[in-house]
This record gives structure tokens, C-alpha cells and sequence, in this order.
């Protein structure tokens, strides 16, 4: 039950921000650049809140756990993306940031609840 809570932070947290740099590409108020690097950030702070997330809801561990949730979602992914657009080498570098964001965000978690004790 815990994973599919951070799962589904994780997905609402990405759609409202993917929803606003929609919306602020739609308008034009940034370049194109911008729009990329806030696409990147919306991916980063996703992953790291509901990692962050997950690493609070547990008791130790985070580092196991977080490899654990991390898997989870580059499964997810990788699913999704052979149905969709095929397999690409280009997206082994969004899992090895899921896999890195994941751990150190459950990492963090796990102490931000052990210094509020």
C-alpha cells in the first residue's frame, strides 16, 4: 500500500506540472530550452517528492526501499514505452535518473523521520 501511494504522488505531482508547462508553452513565455529544462525539473521533483514520500511513510532502510520503488517504476516505464514508441537506448538514461533520484530521496526521508524523533 505504501508503494502505490508514492506511485500515485508521484503520477498527480507529474501531471499538474506537466499541465502548467503545457499550458505556459501553449503561450509562448518561454523558449524552447526553458520548456525542456522545466520538463527535466517537473521529472526530478516528481520522482524525488514521492521518493521522499516513501522514505518517511517507513521505518529503516531506505536505501534497499528506495531501489525496491525505483524498480517499480522504471518497470512501469519500460512497459509503457515498448506499447507506446518502442525501446530506446536514449531511455536508459531516465532510468538510471529514476534509480538515483529514488534512492537518495527514500534515503533522505527515512532521515528526515529518524532527526524528527
Amino acid at each position: 500500500m505504501k508503494y502505490l501511494k508514492a506511485i500515485i504522488l508521484m503520477i498527480s505531482i507529474f501531471l499538474i506540472l506537466n499541465i502548467i508547462i503545457t499550458i505556459t508553452s501553449y503561450y509562448s513565455l518561454f523558449k524552447d530550452n526553458t520548456i525542456n529544462l522545466l520538463k527535466l525539473f517537473s521529472f526530478i521533483i516528481s520522482f524525488l517528492t514521492s521518493s521522499i514520500y516513501f522514505g518517511l511513510n517507513i521505518k529503516k532502510k531506505g536505501l534497499i526501499n528506495g531501489v525496491k520503488l525505483s524498480l517499480i517504476y522504471i518497470l512501469l516505464f519500460l512497459i509503457l514505452n515498448i506499447f507506446l514508441t518502442g525501446f530506446n537506448i536514449k531511455n536508459l538514461l531516465y532510468y538510471l535518473l529514476i534509480l538515483i533520484i529514488n534512492i537518495l530521496g527514500s534515503i533522505i526521508g527515512v532521515n528526515i523521520k529518524k532527526t524528527n524523533k
